[in-house]
């Protein structure tokens, strides 16, 4: 047991050092757009300074992946999030003035994130 600045007793539950031994979790991330880059950047941070060991998955998504493809998200990002099952990701951008529709899996979605909370049932 130690105490917090105000005195007060707080209760430790194992340490860093514990939980380093584990297995890393396996997580699929997708910076995003804008400030997605940065935002995603300071919370994985975050969280690596907790000890928890991460396998992080990188793919491009958003404004990028659009430029390329003419998709916001693609087969591919779908297929990656299945295998994968968690999912980390930034804001996305449904680009000005060009069509923002993108068909996938016989499903027409206005957007990145919509095609998430209708795939995935979020």
């Amino acid at each position: 047991m130690s105490f917090n600045r105000l005195g007060k007793s707080v209760r430790r539950f194992g340490s860093v050092r514990q939980m380093s031994t584990a297995s890393p979790y396996r997580v699929l991330q997708f910076h995003g757009d804008g400030v997605g880059p940065e935002i995603v950047g300071a919370a994985e941070r975050v969280l690596e300074a907790t000890g928890v060991k991460f396998d992080w998955v990188r793919m491009d998504m958003g404004y990028e992946t659009y430029e390329k493809t003419g998709h916001v998200i693609t087969e591919e990002h779908l297929q990656a999030m299945e295998e994968i099952k968690v999912i980390f990701k930034g804001p996305l951008t449904i680009p000005p003035g060009k069509n923002p529709y993108t068909e996938l899996r016989g499903r027409k979605f206005t957007s990145g994130n919509q095609v998430l909370r209708k795939c995935f049932d979020l």
